[in-house]
């Protein structure tokens, strides 16, 4: 690219690279490599300075929003980024099986106390044995668990529990679970609640499979 210029010997016809130009026409910054600082300037011309590095105004504040994401690449190494720790949460899934599987021992070893923490102070117990319709709360459900002696796991009962499907939406899921009590087989449908951090059973629908 040629530009002219005037001088005391008259017109004076000068080759300027595009580099050049583009130092006049935009303001550059001069990034001190040691102590991080940035001054504004506008310069025509690289100083050769082993600590100093003159760049683009609009390329600096694009190596900083690099540096600021751990991106950018120093020296021609890539910036290593520290792991982050991760805290190892249980799944609501997980939590969910967690509980019906307390549930269910609660169940085996007659144990109502373990069996309260697991529902919620309004949940209902609803469902068909073969003499009719049963409905109870959640005090009435314990107590009877609780009158079951000896427990099934003392008097050699089989254990048999079976997730047939677990479905989460939020706070809310719907469980359904086949489970061998009493010498019958049940088909429950849990409707739980996330409350405070803990999934609890709101209510529970059951039913005696005919075939078991």
């Amino acid at each position: 690219m040629a530009c002219t210029f005037n001088t005391h010997n008259g017109p004076e016809t000068r080759f300027t690279s595009p580099r050049d130009v583009f130092r006049r026409r935009f303001p550059t910054q001069i990034i001190d490599p040691v102590s991080k600082h940035v001054r504004k300037r506008c310069c025509c011309r690289v100083q050769d300075k082993p600590t100093l590095r003159i760049i683009p105004a609009r390329v600096a504040e694009r190596f900083n929003r690099l540096d600021s994401c751990g991106l950018r690449q120093h020296s021609g190494k890539p910036t290593t980024i520290a792991p982050q720790e991760k805290t190892i949460d249980m799944t609501d899934e997980q939590a969910i099986h967690s509980c019906i599987e307390r549930y269910y021992t609660a169940l085996h070893t007659s144990d109502p106390t373990a069996l309260d923490e697991l529902f919620h102070p309004k949940a209902m117990i609803v469902g068909y044995l073969p003499d009719g319709l049963h409905q109870m709360t959640r005090e009435e459900f314990t107590s009877f668990v609780g009158s079951q002696q000896p427990p099934p796991s003392e008097s050699g009962a089989e254990k048999v529990l079976e997730i047939i499907s677990c479905d989460v939406s939020g706070n809310t899921a719907g469980v359904r679970i086949r489970e061998l009590y009493l010498g019958m087989s049940f088909i429950d449908t849990l409707a739980m609640l996330k409350v405070d951090g803990r999934w609890v059973i709101y209510n529970k629908l059951f039913h005696v499979e005919e075939n078991a």
